[in-house]
Parts: C-alpha cells; sequence; structure tokens
C-alpha cells in the first residue's frame, strides 16, 4: 500500500507586487516554507504530487524584476528537503512564463533533482501516465493535463492537453497497466468555489472509465472533496504555496493523503494556511473518506459560505423594505418596490 500527498498550486517565486516581500524573497531570508508539523506530514509520505506553477531558472536575469514569475535551484532544494519522492506536474498556465529556455532549464533542474515530472511531452511523449512502485499488483498510474481554454495558455506541443476523448483513452489504457488510476488536473474558473457543470460531467465520465481518484487545480480556492463510491473526487485543492495574500479564500488550500489499496482510496483531508509570513500550517484534520463509503458531505467551507451568502443577502433585503415602509406608511406600494429596486441598483 502507497500513501500519496496531493497538493494544489506550488508557486516558489514572486510577482511584481509582492517584489522583495513574496515566496522566494521570504525563502532566500531564511524563513521555513513549511511547518514542522506539515514538513513531519509530507516526509512520512512515499510520495508527494504538486502542481509547480513557477519556472526553475540556473540563471538568473540582470533585472531582479525580470526574475519574478520565476524560482532557483536553491529555492527548489529547499523546498524538496521535506519531501520523499516528489512528483511535480508542468501542466499548467504558467510554465512557460519564461519561454522555451526557461521550461528547458525547468526540466533539467527537475531531472538533477531527482523529481517525478509529469504532465510534460518533452519527457512523455508517447503516454501521458507514469507508473508507480513497479509492481504490478501495486503499480499506481498518474497523468498531469493542462485545460488550455480555461487557463489562458496558447496551444503548444511541450505539455499535455486537456482534450476529453484522449484523456478517456489513455485512462483505459493506464487501467490495463496498473491497480489505481489518478488524474492530476490543471483547469476550472479562478476563485469560483465549486466546479462547473462541465467539470462534473467530465469527472463522471473519467470515473465510469476508470480513474479512481479525480484531483485539481488552477481555481487558487479550495472546491468540496467527497466520493461517489467508485471514486474520489476533489477537483480543486486551492494553494498549497502561494503569495495570494489578499484574500482569506486563496490563503487557505487542502492537502489530501490518500492510501492506495487494491481495492479501497482512503482519503484524508487537511486544511492548510498560508500565512503572509511563512512557513504555511496545518489548521485542521478532517474525516477520511473512501471509495466503498459514497458520501455527499462536503469537506470544505464552500458549502457554508453559499448558504451564509444567500441568508445575508436575505436579511439586508428585507431589512431596506422594512426601512422604506418604516420611512414612507403611506406610500402606494408599487412606488415602494420601484424606490427599492432604484436604491439596489445604484448600490451594485
Amino acid at each position: 500500500m502507497s500513501k500519496i500527498g496531493f497538493a494544489g498550486d506550488v508557486f516558489l517565486g514572486q510577482r511584481h507586487w509582492t517584489y522583495q516581500r513574496g515566496i522566494s524573497s521570504q525563502i532566500d531570508n531564511g524563513a521555513d516554507i513549511l511547518s514542522a508539523e506539515l514538513a513531519e506530514k509530507l516526509s512520512d509520505l512515499d510520495y508527494f504530487v504538486g502542481n509547480l506553477e513557477t519556472p526553475i531558472l540556473d540563471e538568473k536575469p540582470d533585472n531582479p524584476m525580470e526574475f519574478c514569475y520565476a524560482s532557483s535551484r536553491k529555492i527548489l532544494e529547499k523546498f524538496l528537503a521535506s519531501i520523499s519522492n516528489p512528483i511535480l506536474s508542468v501542466a499548467n498556465n504558467h510554465i512557460l512564463d519564461h519561454g522555451m529556455d526557461g521550461y528547458q532549464q525547468t526540466l533539467k533542474v527537475l531531472g538533477d533533482s531527482d523529481v517525478v515530472v509529469i504532465g510534460s511531452k518533452t519527457l512523455l511523449p508517447d503516454d501521458p501516465f507514469v507508473y508507480l512502485d513497479g509492481q504490478p499488483e501495486n503499480t499506481i498510474a498518474i497523468g498531469a493535463f493542462c485545460d488550455f481554454e480555461r487557463t489562458g495558455l496558447r496551444a503548444n506541443k511541450v505539455i499535455w492537453e486537456f482534450e476529453r476523448e484522449l484523456i478517456l483513452s489513455s485512462i483505459k489504457n493506464a487501467k490495463k497497466k496498473s491497480q489505481a488510476t489518478i488524474l492530476y488536473l490543471h483547469w476550472g474558473r479562478e476563485y469560483l468555489g465549486r466546479p462547473s457543470a462541465n467539470q462534473v460531467e467530465a469527472m463522471r465520465e473519467f470515473s465510469e472509465a476508470g480513474a479512481d481518484l479525480i484531483v485539481g487545480h488552477h481555481p487558487h480556492v479550495r472546491h468540496a472533496v467527497y466520493s461517489t463510491g467508485k471514486s474520489v473526487f476533489a477537483s480543486s485543492l486551492g494553494n498549497f504555496i502561494f503569495d495570494q495574500y489578499l484574500s482569506e479564500r486563496t490563503r487557505k488550500g487542502n492537502l489530501l493523503l490518500v492510501d492506495c489499496e487494491r481495492q479501497n482510496f482512503a482519503a484524508e483531508v487537511l486544511d492548510i494556511y498560508i500565512p503572509r509570513k511563512l512557513p504555511v500550517k496545518i489548521t485542521n484534520a478532517r474525516k477520511v473518506l473512501t471509495t466503498s463509503q459514497p458520501t455527499i458531505r462536503m469537506y470544505s467551507e464552500n458549502l457554508h459560505r453559499f448558504f451564509a451568502s444567500v441568508m445575508t443577502q436575505v436579511f439586508r433585503t428585507l431589512a431596506r423594505i422594512d426601512l422604506i415602509l418604516h420611512l414612507f406608511p403611506n406610500m402606494e406600494e408599487k412606488t415602494r418596490c420601484m424606490l427599492y429596486w432604484s436604491s439596489r441598483r445604484k448600490r451594485i
């Protein structure tokens, strides 16, 4: 049995508006990337899977500002220090931020650091899946794909694209060679706290084709994690390491710890928090999900947030109506309604 940890977006650089206080600057200044508790969790895993949203450059540009949206070999090595058998995906919309040269440098540094790379057509030209463990009865297949249309990446031939028919056929092929089949997808709409109808339909199709676990990233906010009784769906784990500090939603993510057995998956969901000053911390550990026990319980805040926002709008609407009725008790109902909706439009 293998224990695999799945994280969302891993950004080891900094952006122009976080220059000298972003992730890479904090690490260069000696900050620990992960808390002791989180580092211990990761060190106990057989494999760790993350989405590398930062090109890793050996050659820094002369202008420090041009080094934004990139990271260095030194920072990558510090990140990997607490991780056993890292697997990083390059199938995302930022891996070409420094062009093909930056992409080739990234692959070289990852190879030198003994990182298993997924999502790269350069390294995996024929089969998008990598196969772990080697033993036929224990082999785990993991494939990474990027939805260009939804992430704004120009079409290219160096990473595996999200094409539904391609993925379905790849799942069926991987299923013949492995005991468990896992999809790792860069997809969805940024900052949307739930999967779209198309994503839900795609996950159902992938599950029917044989995918045991479907893990997503790119929205930068976490979605619900649930089991259908056949597969575990985690359409977005949110951020794992990122300098999106302006919203609490983008500073919260999930770490999915999966025990892979022959007939069953057990997935534990950990809540993580990214403070303005590193390290990244674990804030909560939640109940384990299994493929043998279907559930629609949502192990995230999204459902609670949705109902809270609905009730807030209801109470605000009632309060406005009550105020208008109180101030203008003799006004005709039609006029009061027109006044209410006029004030509502101005507020919007």
